[in-house]
């Protein structure tokens, strides 16, 4: 397990890195990033899968525009990046950059295990803008938007009360068996979706409802199998569907149903 004894360290996707990135943070924050092959030109020999240096320091330069405002607030105009070149398990070639330029800090091996920990964040991401639709708001004013953003976090807050106790129920249950099961997320969200109200304003008793819920959870599991491999991802930029993309923006930012 990486453990890295830092204060500011921050874990960003492709389509952040930039000299600008890497001057802001100079000196306070440690920073890890995935590159895109046009980020820096320097480093494009890395998406090679059999590129003879896979962990490589490289100077970058501050373009010309941002030189003067640099040197103004005592920042170098060049600055020294390290990049890795880690393959995924799919075969996969990503280029990371990094200002943790030690060796003995973080070794090349020990990033793609470093890179993997913002996952959960961005399957978070993901499930609170395609499974709720954060981005379907109910309304165009601020405070719609908080109220949506607000009720959305409250209620994935809610379920995954709900369901932690349950899941390590279902855990210990199934240990012995060849899989693990665990409660069905698409299930739990969409019957709280539904039961909120319920549990918030009616007379009937929490305990007695929530048991009921508890029930319906349980007899909707999902199986868990480990290492289970995705297919190759899709390069968007190549086989994006215009079609299926614009269908898939419009229901996704149809303005939600909320009759009285």
């Amino acid at each position: 397990m990486i453990q890295i004894q830092y204060q500011n360290n921050l874990i960003m996707d492709r389509g952040y890195p930039s000299f600008e990135l890497f001057a802001a943070v100079h000196n306070n924050t440690n920073i890890l990033c995935r590159i895109r092959t046009n980020s820096f030109t320097k480093a494009k020999s890395l998406f090679a899968p059999h590129c003879p240096k896979k962990d490589v320091i490289i100077e970058i330069n501050a373009p010309k525009y941002l030189k003067d405002t640099l040197k103004a607030n005592n920042i170098p105009v060049k600055l020294k990046i390290r990049f890795i070149q880690v393959i995924l398990d799919n075969g996969t070639v990503e280029v990371l950059a990094t200002n943790v330029l030690d060796n003995t800090v973080l070794q090349t091996s020990d990033f793609k295990e470093l890179y993997a920990l913002r996952w959960g964040i961005e399957t978070f991401y993901d499930l609170i803008k395609n499974r709720l639709s954060l981005e379907n708001f109910t309304g165009l004013t601020a405070l719609a938007v908080k109220q949506d953003f607000y009720a959305t976090m409250f209620l994935t807050n809610y379920e995954s009360m709900m369901t932690y106790d349950l899941n390590q129920e279902l855990q210990e249950k199934t240990q012995e068996n060849k899989y693990v099961q665990k409660i069905n997320r698409a299930v739990s969200f969409n019957l709280l979706k539904h039961k909120i109200f319920d549990l918030l304003y009616k007379d009937t008793p929490l305990d007695e409802m929530l048991q009921k819920m508890e029930k319906l959870f349980l007899t909707n599991t999902i199986t868990i199998r480990p290492n289970r491999k995705s297919k190759l991802r899709l390069d968007k930029d190549v086989q994006k569907s215009t079609i299926a993309t614009n269908s898939i923006n419009y229901l996704k930012r149809r303005k939600k149903n909320v009759g009285n």
